[in-house]
């Protein structure tokens, strides 16, 4: 061989269409079109014989809905043209078919189970179609199996999948609409506590609002932390760069929760004599938007800081962002909620879609109601459209239950989200505690509590039905520019989820909502930017501590994850 030339790529990494960021997987067809897995681009591009530009067929910029990948590492397309791929980042293998990409194998997170990959990095077929995938972190090789192309009846079919463990479809299988066979076991929820991308943080984006004192600080800040902290140069800080390494956990859940604490405005006029006031540009709402979160909480005592045209300058963001919110809006009966948003079960994550209480139900989703208040700060009582309560328990309770009786009317599982309590206080006040047990005997499934600015406890709920509710006291500050309390420690809190089971009647829809357990994955949030502690870090070992020591959890036991995380078995 004495002559080369280069099949793709043009040798600098980049994104553009002839351009390739750490390609690692390819296949060549019978026709010599190249396929590429370009890892950091989280794309699968497909350059046709004689072409230097190539067309993204999966991942991030295709010209269709394809899929969403996240380090994809190896490829390989079959004899019908339907594509496999290894996506790393996700451990899992997505594939293709005549009704678009679905997950196959792994889509129920990371773990070392028969049906669960950790950090795969190359797949290869059998003959007969079978699938053998290397799984790096299990240090070892996965066979799965092929599924027969057709059953006489869907008994036959229910038979063969109880005696697989691992099973994956390559080919076209008409399921009947009533089969349980396109819906996940488990829906995970996650949430977090204040998200301010406000203030320095918004200075350090690529589009801030004018504020010259905040701007020279961030240039301060450049001087001093920018070789300890290459992220914060100025150019490189951007919507993803916030998240750290937190960033997957969010692209995991099926349903992201946070308390939005900013206003999105570009509007200037302060709220009266408030020592706090905290904007970001409506551009940065694109920081929610790359992680994925689907809903915010706006009770908090930060969204009127500009002012109602601040308000409403961030619900217009919101929506125009494809974000619901619920505790304030433009109008109040908006703001009290209930909110619905429909949660796809079917294997592929999809987003979820908000909806009316009076859309049909559909047997490939469940329905969440979601509703939002605060109890400070007393000054914007005169704002209707801000959901604001006070602790006379019996009127609060006249106030509240009908809006929980109407969530739990019309929906599968019901959130509450509430901004309650001082600062600095480890535990609730009596009435905060007592509110939080009456709402979850009257039907929310889980308290979304924040405020405190550092994590308190959790408390399950036992109902005299025998269900389980479970309130989540203070999630703690996620993300910000606070300085640091030494005793506190707001800097550190978790990314909370939430494990939900689900089992549903085929012949009305409705569905069985149980909270399988709860998963907390511990956080640091340092030099504008939250990042997962590993379990040797004494940071992780003192979250640990402080929420065996302030929750309430009767006799369920903590225990440690395979993934860092503090999980609480509530109903298994």
């Amino acid at each position: 061989m004495n002559s080369n030339r280069v099949a793709a790529g043009t040798g600098i990494y980049g994104s553009t269409s002839n351009q390739l960021s750490g390609p690692l997987g390819i296949f060549v067809d019978a026709n010599l079109d190249l396929y590429v897995a370009d890892c950091f681009n989280d794309r699968v591009q497909l350059f046709q014989s004689g072409e230097s530009n190539g067309i993204t067929v999966a991942g991030s910029e295709s010209l269709h809905q394809t899929i969403e990948l996240k380090y994809p590492t190896g490829i390989i397309l079959d004899a019908e043209k339907y594509l496999f791929i290894v996506d790393l980042g996700t451990n899992r293998i997505v594939g293709s078919s005549m009704n678009g990409f679905r997950c196959l194998v792994g889509c129920y997170g990371r773990g070392s189970q028969s049906n669960q990959l950790d950090n795969p990095s190359g797949l290869s077929f059998d003959r007969s179609g079978n699938i053998f995938v290397t799984d790096q972190g299990n240090s070892r090789i996965q066979n799965f199996l092929l599924m027969k192309d057709s059953f006489e009846k869907e008994k036959d079919l229910l038979n063969y999948l109880l005696q697989l463990k691992s099973i994956i479809i390559f080919k076209n299988i008409l399921f009947s609409s009533k089969m349980a066979m396109n819906k996940q076991e488990k829906i995970l929820i996650n949430l977090a506590g204040d998200v301010m991308i406000g203030r320095l943080i918004d200075q350090l984006l690529p589009t801030s609002v004018h504020n010259p004192e905040e701007a020279a600080l961030v240039h301060q800040f450049r001087l001093s932390r920018s070789l300890h902290c290459p992220y914060l140069q100025k150019g490189k800080y951007n919507y993803e760069t916030i998240w750290g390494n937190t960033l997957p956990l969010w692209k995991e859940g099926n349903f992201n929760i946070i308390n939005l604490e900013t206003s999105v405005t570009t509007h200037d006029k302060l709220w009266p004599e408030k020592v706090f006031n905290y904007r970001t540009h409506p551009d940065n709402i694109a920081c929610l938007t790359t992680a994925n979160i689907h809903h915010v909480s706006l009770a908090n005592n930060h969204t009127l800081d500009f002012g109602i045209k601040g308000l409403e300058e961030t619900c217009d963001s919101l929506e125009k962002s494809g974000i619901s919110y619920v505790g304030a809006s433009k109008t109040r009966q908006h703001a009290l909620g209930p909110v619905y948003l429909d949660i796809p079960t079917t294997i592929e994550k999809l987003k979820p879609v908000p909806i009316s209480s009076t859309t049909p139900r559909s047997s490939t989703s469940i329905r969440i109601g979601l509703l939002s208040a605060s109890d400070h700060p007393s000054d914007w009582s005169s704002v209707p459209s801000f959901h604001l309560i006070t602790y006379d328990l019996p009127q609060l309770y006249t106030q509240l239950a009908p809006l929980i009786a109407t969530a739990r009317l019309n929906c599968d599982f019901v959130i509450f989200s509430i901004h309650w309590g001082p600062n600095y206080q480890w535990i609730p006040d009596r009435k905060i505690q007592e509110l939080g047990r009456w709402m979850i005997n009257e039907g929310v499934d889980l308290i979304h509590g924040h405020s405190s600015h550092h994590i308190q406890g959790v408390e399950i709920v036992k109902r005299q039905n025998q269900t389980y509710g479970l309130i989540i006291f203070g999630c703690g500050d996620f993300l910000d520019d606070y300085a640091i309390d030494k005793q506190y420690r707001n800097d550190l809190s978790a990314l909370f989820r939430l494990n939900l089971s689900i089992s549903s009647s085929n012949l009305d829809n409705k569905k069985s909502i149980h909270l399988h357990s709860l998963s907390i994955f511990p956080v640091r949030c340092s030099n504008f930017q939250v990042n997962r502690l590993e379990k040797e870090d004494t940071d992780w070992i003192w979250i640990q501590q402080k929420l065996l020591q302030l929750s309430k959890i009767d006799n369920k036991t903590w225990t440690i994850g395979e993934d860092n995380n503090i999980v609480l078995d509530i109903n298994s």
